[in-house]
Formats: structure tokens, C-alpha cells, sequence
């Protein structure tokens, strides 16, 4: 498992697990403008300044970010729009997706895994915008995870096997085997 998206909202835990990968050899790729980061982070790539949070930078992950050979990490809450913009471009393919192959079939998906942050962290203050952002992430989540079953990990904060889960635990399932 080389490539892993992760979705959720604002103050959800993604850039602390973006870390911990990248200790771990993930390059982090943020799906955010640099001029828009608050804290940037050194050894992270993010958009160029003044691209803006909308339709570009979607486009712009799903042309060159997506397709890169792993390992790497993409996080951000735009995620789950890059991904619902992947499955739109997909379905408007004229070949349809067909693969002969297995190492065909795996390349044409957009990652390995998907790390969905549903939550936002109990321990972590949020403001009203950044709760409606994350609301309205999961809500174009919600429309497109049943295409992503089978590849997708769910990191609850409210389910007993996260709660005070280190930055580490949150590596170790994200890299290990998807259990329901």
C-alpha cells in the first residue's frame, strides 16, 4: 500500500496522521494553498499561493497528484471532493474503465487506502465555520463511499479502539489490514 488519501473535515486528526506517515517515508501532499495554511509544515507539499480552495485545486490533485507512483499522502479537507471529481472523470472515460490486468485494475484506481476522520477531534476547540466545512465534507463523502468499500479505514474518535489513540496507533491501522 503505497498511496493514502485522507478525508475529513477541519481539526479531525489528518495532518497528525499525515506526520506520523511521513516519518514512516510517506512524502504529504496538502490539499490546501499555501497562502491559506496557518501553520505551514516544512517537508510538505501544498497548492500554489492563490489557487483557491474550489474547482482548480480539485482538478489540479486529480491531473497531478493522483497519478504520481507512491508511496505518498494526500490530505486535506478537499479530499473528498478530489475523489468524487476522480469518480466523475471516470465515468466519462470512453473505454469505461476496462483493465485486462490486475496491476492494471490497481493502477486505475486513485490510492490504496482511504482514512476518513468522521469526527472532529473531541479534545480539539472548533469554530462555526470549521464545523459547517467538515459537515460538508462528510456530506460529499457520504455520496461517494460505497464506491471506495473494501479500501476505506474509519477513524471514530468516539469508538473505544481510537479514543486516546497516539499518533502512532493511528499509522499502524492506517498501513495495516482493513477490519470491520
Amino acid at each position: 500500500m503505497n498511496r493514502i488519501v485522507i478525508v475529513g473535515g477541519p481539526r479531525c486528526g489528518k495532518s497528525r496522521l499525515a506526520r506520523e506517515l511521513r516519518k514512516r517515508g510517506y512524502p504529504t501532499f496538502c490539499g490546501d494553498p499555501f497562502d491559506k495554511v496557518k501553520e505551514p509544515e516544512p517537508q510538505v507539499t501544498y497548492l500554489r499561493d492563490g489557487m483557491g480552495m474550489g474547482s482548480e485545486s480539485s482538478r489540479h490533485i486529480v491531473d497531478r497528484w493522483l497519478p504520481m507512483p507512491g508511496p505518498w499522502v494526500l490530505e486535506g479537507h478537499i479530499m473528498a471532493r478530489v475523489l468524487r471529481k476522480w469518480l466523475d472523470d471516470r465515468e466519462n472515460r470512453t473505454d469505461h474503465g476496462v483493465c485486462e490486468t490486475a496491476a492494471q485494475e490497481a493502477a486505475a484506481w486513485p490510492c490504496d487506502r482511504i482514512v476518513v476522520f468522521p469526527e472532529q477531534h473531541p479534545d480539539v476547540d472548533t469554530e462555526v465555520g470549521q464545523r459547517n466545512l467538515h459537515k460538508g465534507t462528510m456530506t460529499v463523502w457520504r455520496g461517494i463511499e460505497d464506491y471506495f468499500e473494501g479500501m476505506t479505514v474509519i477513524m471514530r474518535w468516539s469508538d473505544f479502539r481510537f479514543a486516546g489513540a497516539t499518533p502512532e496507533d493511528l499509522a499502524d491501522l492506517t498501513l495495516g489490514p482493513i477490519r470491520r
